[in-house]
Formats: C-alpha cells, sequence, structure tokens
C-alpha cells in the first residue's frame, strides 16, 4: 500500500472541469493516453465530472480504510508474534516444571520404600525394647543363683585317665 505522500492529487474542481474536457469557446481538450476528448455538453460533462469526484471520494476513502487495515495488520503480526513467544516461555515453563514435579515424587517415592526397608529390617530384627526386657530378665535369673566359692583345687586331685 502506498503512503499518503504518493497518493494522487485530488480532481480538478467542477469548475476547472470545462477547461479539462473542452472549453466553451471550442478548444478540444485532451484524455489520457493524448487522445482529443469528444466535445460534451456543459450538464452530461458536469454531471460525469460530479461523478467522477465522487467516484475518486469513494477511492480515496477506501485507500484511507485499506491503510487503516494495513496497520491493524502489522499491529496483529506484531501482537501475535509477542504471544507466540509467551505461548512457547510458558509452555517451556510447563514442561520443567511438571519434570522437577516428576523428579520430586520419584524421589519421594524413593524415600518411601526406603522407610518400608526400615520398617522391615526393624521387623525382622525384633523390638528393642522386648529383647532388652528378655534379656534382663535372663540376667536376673542368672544373678539369682549364689556364686559358688572356689575350693581348693590341687592337680594332685586330678587323676589322669
Amino acid at each position: 500500500f502506498g503512503s499518503s505522500s504518493s497518493d494522487p492529487p485530488p480532481p480538478a474542481s467542477i469548475d476547472l472541469l470545462p477547461d479539462i474536457l473542452g472549453s466553451s469557446d471550442g478548444r478540444q481538450g485532451f484524455r489520457a493516453g493524448g487522445r482529443p476528448a469528444m466535445p460534451r455538453d456543459g450538464a452530461a460533462a458536469r454531471q460525469r465530472a460530479l461523478q467522477g469526484g465522487r467516484q475518486y471520494q469513494e477511492v480515496s476513502q477506501l485507500r484511507n480504510e485499506m491503510l487503516n487495515v494495513k496497520d491493524m495488520l502489522e499491529g496483529y503480526l506484531v501482537r501475535e508474534e509477542v504471544l507466540t513467544q509467551m505461548i512457547e516461555e510458558l509452555s517451556g515453563s510447563h514442561n520443567a516444571t511438571v519434570n522437577k514435579f516428576m523428579e520430586l515424587h520419584q524421589d519421594f517415592h524413593g524415600q518411601a520404600q526406603s522407610t518400608m526397608k526400615g520398617v522391615q529390617n526393624r521387623q525382622l530384627s525384633g523390638n528393642p525394647i522386648q529383647d532388652a526386657k528378655r534379656e534382663l530378665d535372663r540376667l536376673c535369673e542368672i544373678l539369682k543363683t549364689p556364686i559358688i566359692q572356689p575350693q581348693e583345687m590341687h592337680l594332685q586331685n586330678f587323676s589322669r585317665r
């Protein structure tokens, strides 16, 4: 789309049109491309000139609308690029977060398994409190019996067999 500086100049005013299309003194004007304009009566020429002016205004308005659409589309493209980049960044963050949660879940699972092995080992090794009580009871039973006094022992009291 062209810029407003390259737009064609506005059409000649209605007052100047007889000079372009053919003046009232009989001079003949020229059409685009250098071809001579056909003589016209004044009312029909004015009507065509008005119609041409309206068409020019309509084309000018349409060009302005096209410029507005061009500006809007350029803004849209910039916004879409930014949104696409944001979505890519968010997707990357989401993937990193999911991976981190998976890693933490695996760590938690490993710790839970380790804890379960510790519980199983404790069950296999018995209850330390009950084991200590049993050992204490055994020691008390041993200590209930009096100590045997040493007797005099000599080697001669032993016979050889």
